[in-house]
């Protein structure tokens, strides 16, 4: 789990040109799924979710299933990634990216009936859940109160 990492990466700065031609020829045979060519959805950054994407409806395709791709962030990170990059795919009643955040994961957990030792356990960690220090003092990950 990549809990900072951003969804938009300069795809030129860690491949070759020939890897990128070759990552165009491999994933536009899923053209069918996207608004755009390969090749300006990866100039714009979202290669791995544009794979996601493809690879995912391909199969929900052949087995006649609805597909989601959830994308699951933190709160107040990545705010406006379902129109950006929906702008690149082709979505319908069958097929949706959604944007979800750990601490609405963390609300609906909390505000089931539910008692049990799992549910205890997954609400403690969201709220103790770290990601490193910022001027020598522990950051929590999630906006839990």
């Amino acid at each position: 789990m990549k809990l900072k990492a951003r969804n938009k990466v300069d795809f030129n700065r860690t491949h070759t040109q020939k890897g990128k031609e070759d990552r165009i020829r491999r994933y536009s045979k899923g053209e069918c799924f996207l608004e755009q060519p390969v090749e300006d959805i990866i100039d714009a950054g979202y290669y791995q979710l544009m794979r996601f994407w493809l690879i995912g409806a391909w199969i929900a395709e052949k087995q006649n299933l609805n597909f989601y791709l959830l994308n699951l962030v933190r709160e107040n990170d990545e705010k406006h990634i379902e129109m950006e990059f929906g702008e690149y795919i082709r979505q319908n009643e069958k097929r949706r990216f959604l944007r979800l955040a750990w601490e609405n994961i963390y609300k609906y957990i909390s505000a089931t009936d539910l008692f049990s030792e799992d549910k205890n356990k997954i609400l403690e960690y969201l709220e103790n859940k770290t990601v490193g220090y910022y001027r020598n003092e522990l950051r929590k990950a999630f906006s839990i109160p």
